[in-house]
This record gives structure tokens, C-alpha cells and sequence, in this order.
């Protein structure tokens, strides 16, 4: 079992490895730095399972460094420590997936509990890998899974490596040439989508693999917190350039007709199943490189001389002066703008991007410590630029609804007036209904709920079945004419979407009225 311990403070990190030691003997392989920068590059040669973090340490403070270690060890257990009392803000730090926190000085029992549940953690890991060596053997499917989810933890598990490789008839893990490619998913929930995406990939292999151009590269996947793995293995020779790009565009482009929106990274060529963590690695700083890039976009991975970051305090005074003069559309505006600038540039640090925005949307009010934190995690969790000026939007939004908390009802009440003055057209969208009070989408669907206890699509299903009920009661058209009418372009639709509104059907409305 191996450990790492990242604490600016000698005597802290002393005292965690003296309790650890003294609780497993020599079972565990302990290493310790003070340094964040140090501490990836240990996860990067080292691949450590339990990892203690301290939150307050100079340059880069615990969380930003868990969530870059989370790119780099996705498995890791993370127990976080600290020396400040404020347990809620500590609590939200949880997100990311922490075992828990201990609060220093620290007190043995304590830690040792910490200590106990990531070993139970690390345990059911290992236990996952081995569960998929009970499944149907016979099967290639089955085999390209299992060496992926071995693959993805670095390609240490080289006799069990070597085992599958024998059952697959080849020897694709000795002299070979290896590539990661990793695709992280947009705005889905990749944990309940799991099965499906693995569906996908397994499928698009299957299909792509009976190409002539690949008949000597072998693949294997895996699906590993919210990003799926591609591992493509040649045994015969190197894997070229131009087939590599064939083969992402080719991902690219079968992805894109589920209508699934994603980010690729490849990385670099090795020639060491051992080295395979590394070109991972690489698939993963290419991602992050790909930052300012729009979804569907193929990122190589290359080495980068990042540049000072431009913008600073000048664009933090410029954006609180729009928002002290309510000029809120114009604060929008600027973001926006500030984003175009950005894509234009090249070489910016990516947590650059995302710490400059944190940092404008902080002076929007005096947040508790745990709404920052909501914030900040927020960011630092989006995968394009266009993810990160959609939040900023939306908090400007919420902001300036809590200045004008006592307007709530009038925002409200003009989308009720447009919604009426528009419910018969059968092409108006919720994004319509947002425009027209100059909201975002996601806060105007979440003050309509807020005021009316209804969302915005049921109010118009409403909205549209009373209006038709006052046609139906009070004329002779007919039924398809009222549905038309009242914004429906199919009567059937609009049949259903009555009946479960009303709880009666419209032909027992016009029955009832002719008798």
C-alpha cells in the first residue's frame, strides 16, 4: 500500500507518517512532501492509493491540488487535514470525494478512523478489478474491458496483464507501441449513463476494428470517473500520426450522432505498457489544454510554455463598476467579451481562466464560506470555457435578483404576460420565455418554480388546456382546430396532455355540449 503526505508543516507531516507506521508496521510504503507542485509528480512516478492533503498550504491550496490529483489518480483515496475550525466550509470540500477531514493538532484515533475507511475504500476497489475476472472469459468484449480497467490503473498489473493477453491469442503487451486517448463528457450525469457510453464505445470499436487500416492495432477501454479511456496497442509497429487522427475523427464524428457533447484527449506515443500512465496523463493536460475550445473538439497532447495570464485587478474594478450601476446586461456583455479574448489567446494555464473568474464573481456579494466553496467547486469542475461564462452569467443573474429580491414577483409576472400572449404558438420555447425578461434560462426556470410552485413548461401545459376548454365550451370548432389553436401541432399530443390535465377527454366536452 502506498502513501503520500502533502503538508507544509515538517512536524504535521512527522506525526502523520509516525501514527500511520506505528499502525501497519511495514505493510505501507510512505513518502511526504511539502510541496504541491512535488506532490503531482509523486502521483504521477509513485501512484500512491491514500493520499493526506493539507487545505492551507502557499502556492496551491488543497483543494485545487486533490482536484488536479483527481486527473491524474481518479481512484486515489483523499483524506484532507487542517487546522482551521471551520468544519462546514471543510464539509462542502467532500464533493471531491474525500474520505473526510481531520482537524489538527491532530489526535491519533482520529486519523487512524480516517485512515481505516480509505483502506475500505482502496479494498473495494481492488475487489472491483477482480470481479470483472468472473465474468464470461470467452467473451472479447469482456477481455477489452478488463485489460482497459487494468490499463486505467497504470499498467502495473502486468502478470494479470500478460494472462489476458494469452487467452486472446497474441502477445500485444511486449514490444509494443501504446496511446491513451480520454473523452470527458459535457453536462451529463456519467455516472447513470455508464453502461450506455461503455455500449457505445464497445460498439464503435467493434465497427471501426474491421477497418484495414487498423487490423494491427488492438483496443481496450474503460469507463473511469466521468471519463472514459481508449487505450489503443499495436504489437507489430508504430501507430501512425494519420491513422490516429483518423481514428479520433472517426470517434468524433460516431459520438456526435447520439448527440452526445464531449472533449478528446489524446495523448503521447509510448513504448512501455509501464509508460502507459503517462501517455494518460498527457490525454488528460490535453484536455485541460482544450479548455478554450468548443465541445467535439480533438486535443494532441503537446508541450506547452505557459504565458502570465493578462487580465487582473483593472477587469475585476471594471466589471463591480457595471454591477454598482446595475448595468447588468452590460456585465454580461463583458464576460462574454472577456471569453472571446481568451479563445484568441494561446498558452493561458487553464486554472488561470478559472481562478480570474472566481475571482470576478467573488466581489458579486459577501458569500458565506460554503456558498464560495459551492462556487469555486463548481468552476474548477467545468470542461470548456462555455461551461464557466454560463455560471458567471447565471450569478450575475442571481445577483441581481438579490438585490432586487422585492422585484421577484414582477420578473415572474412579466413571463406569465408573455407566456400568455404567446401560448398559441407551437413554436416557443422555454428559451423564449428567459429572453424576454433578459434571464438566463437556468435562473428564470428556477424563479418561475421559486414564485409559482410550478415550472415553466407545466404552467404552459396548463395555460394551453384552459384555453382550449373555454373554446371547447364556448364554440363548434372542431377539436383538431382548438389543439392548433392553442398551440398544439398534433391533436393526438394534445389529447393525451388534456386528459392528464383536465382529467376528462375534449370529445366528452363537445359530446356533453351538444347534448
Amino acid at each position: 500500500m502506498k502513501i503520500l503526505i502533502v503538508d507544509d508543516e515538517m512536524f504535521s507531516r512527522e506525526n502523520i507518517k509516525e501514527i500511520i507506521s506505528s499502525y501497519g508496521g511495514n505493510k505501507f510504503e510512505i513518502i511526504e512532501t511539502e510541496s504541491s507542485e512535488e506532490a503531482l509528480e509523486f502521483c504521477k512516478s509513485f501512484f500512491p492509493q491514500i493520499i493526506f492533503i493539507d487545505i492551507r498550504m502557499p502556492h496551491m491550496d488543497g483543494i485545487e491540488l486533490a482536484v488536479r490529483i483527481r486527473q491524474i489518480l481518479p481512484s486515489a483515496a483523499i483524506i484532507f487535514v487542517s487546522a482551521y475550525p471551520e468544519k462546514e466550509y471543510l464539509k462542502a470540500a467532500l464533493s471531491l470525494r474525500a474520505i473526510r477531514f481531520v482537524e489538527k493538532p491532530i489526535i491519533a484515533t482520529e486519523l487512524i478512523e480516517a485512515f481505516e475507511e480509505a483502506l475500505s475504500q482502496v479494498k473495494e476497489k481492488e475487489e472491483h478489478i477482480l470481479s470483472l475476472f468472473s465474468g464470461n472469459r470467452d467473451t472479447l468484449d469482456w477481455i477489452k474491458l478488463a485489460i482497459g480497467t487494468l490499463l486505467s490503473e497504470g499498467g502495473q498489473n502486468s502478470s494479470e496483464i500478460y494472462s489476458l493477453e494469452k487467452i486472446m491469442g497474441a502477445d500485444v503487451l511486449r514490444n509494443i507501441t501504446a496511446v491513451s486517448i480520454a473523452i470527458k463528457f459535457l453536462k451529463n450525469d456519467v455516472a447513470s449513463l455508464s453502461s450506455y457510453l461503455l455500449t457505445l464505445v464497445n460498439s464503435f470499436l467493434n465497427t471501426i476494428q474491421r477497418k484495414k487500416c487498423y487490423e494491427n492495432i488492438c483496443a481496450f477501454y474503460t469507463l473511469k470517473d466521468h471519463l472514459v479511456f481508449i487505450y489503443l496497442i499495436s504489437p507489430k509497429k508504430e501507430i501512425r500520426t494519420s491513422v490516429l487522427i483518423s481514428f479520433c475523427n472517426e470517434l468524433k464524428d460516431f459520438l456526435e450522432t447520439y448527440n452526445l457533447k464531449f472533449l478528446i484527449g489524446v495523448g503521447k506515443i509510448v513504448y512501455d505498457i509501464r509508460e502507459i500512465n503517462s501517455s494518460s496523463t498527457a490525454a488528460l493536460l490535453a484536455l485541460e489544454d482544450a479548455y478554450i475550445k468548443k465541445a467535439g473538439y480533438v486535443a494532441f497532447f503537446e508541450e506547452r510554455k505557459y504565458v502570465p495570464f493578462p487580465y487582473g485587478e483593472k477587469e475585476r474594478i471594471y466589471f463591480f463598476n457595471l454591477l454598482n450601476q446595475k448595468n447588468y446586461e452590460q456585465a454580461k456583455i463583458f464576460v462574454k467579451s472577456l471569453a472571446l479574448e481568451i479563445r484568441k489567446r494561446e498558452n493561458l494555464r487553464t486554472r488561470d481562466i478559472k481562478l480570474f473568474f472566481f475571482k470576478l464573481i467573488e466581489i458579486l456579494d459577501e458569500r458565506e464560506a460554503e456558498r464560495k466553496l459551492e462556487i469555486y467547486l463548481r468552476i474548477l469542475d467545468t470542461t470548456i470555457l462555455d461551461e464557466l461564462v454560463d455560471i458567471i452569467i447565471e450569478e450575475i443573474d442571481r445577483y441581481r435578483v438579490s438585490a432586487l429580491q422585492k422585484y421577484e414577483n414582477e420578473y415572474v409576472n412579466k413571463m406569465i404576460e408573455f407566456l400568455n400572449e404567446n401560448y398559441s404558438k407551437p413554436e416557443l420555447r422555454i428559451e423564449d420565455v428567459s429572453r424576454a425578461v433578459n434571464l438566463s434560462t437556468s435562473y428564470a426556470c428556477f424563479l418561475f418554480k421559486k414564485v409559482t410552485g410550478k415550472t415553466i413548461k407545466q404552467y404552459l401545459l396548463e395555460l394551453r388546456a384552459r384555453k382550449a376548454e373555454e373554446l371547447l365550451r364556448g364554440g363548434s370548432e372542431k377539436i383538431k382546430d382548438v389543439s392548433n389553436k392553442v398551440g398544439f401541432r398534433y391533436s393526438d399530443y394534445f389529447t393525451k396532455k388534456f386528459k392528464k390535465i383536465t382529467g376528462i377527454l375534449p370529445s366528452h366536452i363537445k359530446n356533453k355540449k351538444k347534448r
